[in-house]
């Protein structure tokens, strides 16, 4: 519906019930109808109530004229009330005539006694000020109650002749005191103390109030800034199981005797894991601590003392027993004779022999070999041959080749083939394989992505399928269907799915000769660094194993932690000019 501006075309005139009327019809899609003033006023109309013309405005200029009450559940705020047609003058109070209102003059004589006026309101916001009068309160029951958060103030001096309870705080400000029973606010440091008919400010303790060593320490035991002086004849006696810790710097000027004897640091007089000043320093390495010989102690380079010549060792002691009684000599010993274990300095032509436990002179052998003898072969241990004993019968053992530092004689071959088996480094016959033949070819172009940093994923090659000597499931899993030499061909390409970041991606290549899941790598473990740039990478692991029937290998991916920034390198397929690169394929030959 078009607006109305032009009020001079269509100028403003007072409705007539007959006139018509332009609206919108919103019950049948908002459409513009006609309909007469009449129809307002007419039985469909709503009529309104207060509340709606309150809520349509509740301010007005005009006078309102009501026959009848009004009740106001709520406050009234007149600027005047007029009454038999006189808002009342200065001081005036309005009163009742039975039938009405009017403004009468207030009454000059007080009307009501406290209890009257106390029986009608007993609350105040106004102050009651008392002159040269007292408020006087009587008869049982009778108090005067300060609630919070009122307080109660009183510049004048109180007197209490009964008895005060406090059943709070009683606080004083900055001059606030106390009188005792003399009159007396007493001096500093006085104690406010009972005389057992009044009070009276004493610079006694009083009894009781001295607690003991216990009490304070119990309450305390750490002072700042202050120190203890004792004077006179006093002992500080500590027993066994305490002692006196400090970090701080301690003088003894008296006479203090350490009396334990113990040898450990914990049963020692003085137990010294620091340095020890004797006046002017802690002493250099290798100085030792003497008397001045004038009641102090220095700290003093010592002498070096001249070494006493063999001779005089022996002079002063020539026996020795204990662990540290054996001699070891690296030059050169020239005795006159040497004593064995019974005594004896031997005769001509002796020996010095052992018997296990002491020396002993005895007849020399002869030293003539009476027979060698060849013996069986026996897997090396170390040197080629052995000889044992030296003297006697004699007998020779050739060692055979071990691997190795086990060197040896060559092993027999007569199991092995003349004419193509070989002698590998570990000491064994080995037949060399001929030609590695391709047995398997498996591949994809599927994406994979490990679910999660640090998280392995294993490397899947497409479909499952097997051949005679091995085989690979839908997951990855190759199993060795017979036993052998194989040769594995792996290639991965990946690259990052995101434009942003970098990773360290890893591969390995895990074995297990019982089956199951693989957990033993094969290889080492290969690690690739990718960043922002998209481009491909490729891991490839030429790997030639021996393995048993019916183990198992895998091919592990794993986005690790470290110089990585999250989880986007992947595997997956790159399609290029020569043709498309899988995601993962591995090519396995076997030996013939």
């Amino acid at each position: 519906m078009a607006r109305i501006d032009n009020t001079t075309v269509y100028p403003t005139v007072t409705p007539a019930m007959d006139d018509l009327l332009i609206a919108t019809d919103v019950s049948d899609n908002n459409k513009t109808v006609t309909f007469l003033v009449s129809d307002l006023t007419g039985a469909a109309v709503v009529l309104q109530g207060l509340q709606s013309v309150l809520d349509t405005g509740n301010t007005a200029t005009q006078n309102l004229s009501l026959t009848g009450d009004i009740n106001v559940v709520g406050t009234v705020y007149p600027t005047t009330i007029t009454a038999v047609g006189s808002t009342g003058s200065a001081g005036q109070i309005l009163s009742s005539t039975g039938t009405g209102l009017q403004w009468i003059d207030s009454p000059s004589t007080s009307c009501c006694s406290l209890q009257d006026v106390l029986t009608i309101g007993n609350q105040a916001t106004t102050n009651i000020e008392m002159v040269s009068s007292s408020v006087i309160v009587s008869g049982a029951g009778g108090s005067i109650d300060i609630t919070s958060p009122s307080s109660f103030s009183n510049s004048g001096t109180s007197l209490f002749t009964g008895s005060v309870l406090l059943y709070s705080t009683l606080s004083f400000n900055a001059t606030g005191q106390i009188n005792d029973g003399a009159g007396s606010v007493g001096t500093a440091g006085q104690w406010l103390t009972s005389t057992g008919t009044g009070v009276a400010w004493s610079s006694a303790i009083p009894p009781g109030a001295a607690p003991t060593l216990q009490q304070v320490l119990d309450t305390g035991n750490t002072a700042l800034d202050v120190g203890m002086t004792f004077t006179g004849t006093s002992v500080i006696s500590l027993t066994a199981n305490n002692s006196i810790t400090s970090a701080g710097s301690n003088t003894w000027s008296g006479n203090n005797t350490f009396s334990s004897t113990g040898i450990t640091s914990t049963t020692a007089g003085i137990a010294l894991t620091g340095s020890l000043w004797d006046g002017v320093s802690t002493g250099t390495v290798n100085q030792v601590l003497t008397s001045t010989g004038a009641g102090g102690v220095s700290w003093q380079t010592s002498a070096i003392p001249t070494p006493n010549t063999l001779q005089q060792v022996l002079d002063t002691g020539n026996t020795a027993t204990g662990l540290k009684a054996n001699i070891t000599i690296s030059g050169t010993i020239e005795p006159g004779t040497i004593t064995d274990g019974s005594g004896s300095t031997g005769s001509a032509a002796q020996v010095l022999t052992s018997t296990g436990s002491v020396l002993a002179w005895s007849a020399a052998g002869t030293g003539a070999i009476a027979q060698v003898t060849a013996g069986s072969a026996v897997t090396s241990i170390g040197p080629a041959i052995s000889v044992s004993p030296i003297t006697g019968n004699v007998v020779v053992t050739p060692q055979i080749f071990a691997g190795l530092s086990n060197i040896g004689v060559v092993p027999s071959s007569a199991a092995a083939s003349q004419s193509t088996a070989y002698l590998r480094a570990d000491g064994t016959w080995q037949v060399p394989p001929s030609t590695f033949s391709l047995k398997m070819t498996a591949t994809t172009t599927a994406g994979q992505n490990p679910v999660a940093l640090d998280t392995a994923l294993q490397i899947k090659f497409g479909s499952a399928q097997t051949t005679t000597s091995v085989s690979i499931d839908a997951n990855g899993l190759i199993t060795f269907l017979e036993a052998g030499d194989y040769r594995l061909n792996v290639n991965c390409c990946f690259y990052r799915n995101a434009i942003s970041g970098y990773s360290n991606t890893q591969f390995g290549i895990f074995y297990n000769s019982a089956g199951g899941a693989p957990t033993v790598a094969a290889s080492p473990i290969k690690s690739f660094t990718c960043d922002e740039k998209q481009r491909p990478c490729m891991y490839y692991e030429d790997l030639v194993i021996e393995v048993v029937a019916n183990s198992t290998l895998v091919v592990k991916v794993l986005n690790d932690t470290s110089l990585t920034s999250d989880n986007s390198t992947a595997l997956a397929q790159y399609a290029g000019a020569l043709g498309t690169t899988p995601s993962a394929a591995v090519l396995i030959y076997k030996a013939e």
